[in-house]
Order: structure tokens, then C-alpha cells, then sequence
């Protein structure tokens, strides 16, 4: 990939602030009564990335990609937060914490979670009920079978983040200010990059930063497991279309 043009970055900044502003105004288009009525502003700004290949290695794969301006510190995001028992413990440490807003409003302990959320419908429920799942690491393999099949269409799988008391607010702070990149199986794929309320600067700001950490990835000093092509990149939102914004020069 050449970078996107990132080496002429005044170039690269106006055609994706161009194609934002298409994007935003499509979401305008689309949205809907009852959106605008309860003020629904937590629609995402999602970049596909289409692949050359698909991936030799098929089992999951999260990457986190740092991005300047957070996705989920806002008031009216809601995360959910999977923990090791005693579920107590770690209910006050986020309640005595610093980090604002109180983004993670839900903290479901191990039991908890596989005796209250048993039926297909509790997880449904559950899994519509928030923006982002993180997990204690040391209990992220029992994700897929305590959350189920729902979970996993939804593409809604907790993020495995390695949280102990010391360093409790740290992870929780760099997870939320980060996205993620699910690989899977296929030649697609979709990060969440930025809100469609944040301001164009911020969308952009985002953009380039993902556009970058994914290029490093697949084309740059990455794991060669996952060496890849790009062949092009665009951005869509909720029940709007894809609009592009790079294409691999042929």
C-alpha cells in the first residue's frame, strides 16, 4: 500500500474530509424519526478494509489500534465489563476510580454471568444492551460458551484486556481509548474508527491514524503470519452505503 498518500498529508486530510462530510450527510438521509426524536447519536463510522487474500490463519484475532480521539469515553456509551469472581471487588474499584465519564456501567462476574444470562434471549439481551464487551483476560476463553452464537454474529466478543488491581485504571483507560480490528476468516474487514456526532477534524484524525497502524500490519513490520495486501479502503456507516476512499493503483 502506498500509505494513502500519507506523504502529501494536506492532500490526503481534504479527500477524507470530502468523503466524511458525503458520509454524514447520507446519515442525515437515513436516519430515522425515532432517531432523531431520542437523539440516537451513537451510530459508528466504520472503515472496510478489502484484502487481497483471505487470511491463512482463520482463528480470531483481535488487534488493537490506538486512536487519538476515544469512541466510548462519552456520556451515553455504555461498556460492560466481564471480571474474575468475587464480582464485588472489582464493582468498587471501578466506582472509586478516576476515569470519567463512568463509561463502564455494567461489571458481571463469571457465575453471575453464566447463571443470569443462560437463555438465548438473556444474551440478546444483553449483547443489545452495549457498545463495547471487555473481558479479564484470564477468563477470555470461556467467552464463546458462556455468551454464545448471538455474541459472535454480532461480532460483539469481548476484548481480552489484562487488568489486575495495580494496574487496573491504565488498562481500562488505554482500552477505551483504542478500537479494535476482528480478523476472521475472509477478505473483509470492518473497524469502528470513530462516532458519527464527532466532529469532521475528529473523524479524520482517526482515520488516518487506523489507516496507518493497519497498514503496518498486513504490509509493514508486522507478524509475517499475517502478511497481506491492501486492495482498498472505505467507510460506511449504519444502513447507509460504503463510500470509497483508496484503491489499489493497478
Amino acid at each position: 500500500m502506498d500509505r494513502f498518500k500519507l506523504s502529501n498529508p494536506i492532500k490526503a486530510q481534504k479527500h477524507l474530509e470530502d468523503a466524511v462530510n458525503a458520509l454524514k450527510e447520507l446519515v442525515k438521509i437515513k436516519k430515522c424519526p425515532e432517531d432523531l426524536l431520542f437523539n440516537k447519536n451513537s451510530q459508528f463510522i466504520t472503515l472496510i478494509i478489502s484484502l487481497s487474500n483471505t487470511p491463512e490463519f482463520v482463528k480470531s484475532k483481535h488487534v488493537r489500534i490506538k486512536i487519538p480521539n476515544s469512541l466510548y469515553k462519552h456520556p451515553g456509551n455504555e461498556v460492560c465489563l466481564f471480571v474474575k469472581d468475587p464480582q464485588r471487588k472489582w464493582k468498587e474499584l471501578i466506582s472509586s476510580s478516576s476515569i470519567e465519564p463512568k463509561v463502564v456501567s455494567k461489571v458481571i462476574g463469571v457465575s453471575k454471568l453464566s447463571k443470569k444470562y443462560s437463555t438465548y434471549k438473556d444474551r440478546r439481551e444483553l449483547c443489545s444492551g452495549y457498545d463495547l464487551f471487555l473481558s479479564d483476560d484470564r477468563i477470555i476463553e470461556k467467552m464463546p460458551k458462556l455468551l454464545g452464537s448471538y455474541f459472535i454474529k454480532a461480532n460483539k466478543m469481548p476484548i481480552a484486556i489484562k487488568i489486575r488491581e495495580s494496574n487496573f485504571k491504565n488498562s481500562l483507560e488505554s482500552a477505551l481509548s483504542s478500537t479494535f480490528m476482528s480478523i476472521k476468516k475472509g477478505k473483509c474487514i470492518g473497524i469502528r474508527v470513530a462516532r458519527v456526532d464527532m466532529n469532521t477534524k475528529q473523524v479524520v484524525q482517526n482515520l488516518i491514524e487506523a489507516i496507518k497502524q493497519v497498514s503496518d500490519f498486513f504490509e509493514g513490520n508486522g507478524s509475517k503470519n499475517w502478511r497481506n495486501s491492501i486492495e482498498s479502503l472505505y467507510i460506511q456507516s449504519t444502513n447507509t452505503m460504503s463510500l470509497p476512499i483508496w484503491f489499489k493503483e493497478k
